[in-house]
């Protein structure tokens, strides 16, 4: 019922667009059962937060590609608006990338 009335507030009018913020330190599983309840609203993109506070963003990146929305915005630390930074592909590639050990 939350969810339904939530949606009643978010689809007043369209030109707002609408985030889902999840934090980059919950596991994978968790993140999934996250934008699964959240998938009856109008989520445009995603937003991730607390990216200083892990050093595993393979859960960020299968969220991307599980359900296919876009990410906007990434965060690191808690000084607004200074610690946000507006989401790439390159920042992204190179968050899971540099976690993969290479020779």
């Amino acid at each position: 019922d939350q969810l339904e009335e939530l949606k009643d507030i978010l689809t007043v009018d369209a030109r707002v667009e609408n985030h889902l913020v999840l934090s980059a330190t919950t596991k994978d599983l968790d993140l999934a059962q996250t934008v699964e309840r959240f998938s009856i609203l109008p989520i445009r993109s995603y937003i991730f937060t607390k990216l200083d506070e892990t050093e595993e963003y393979a859960s960020l990146f299968n969220q991307l590609l599980r359900f296919k929305r876009p990410l906007s915005y990434l965060t690191n630390g808690q000084k607004v608006p200074e610690d946000i930074e507006l989401a790439t592909k390159g920042k992204v590639a190179s968050l899971v990338l540099n976690r993969i050990p290479w020779n």
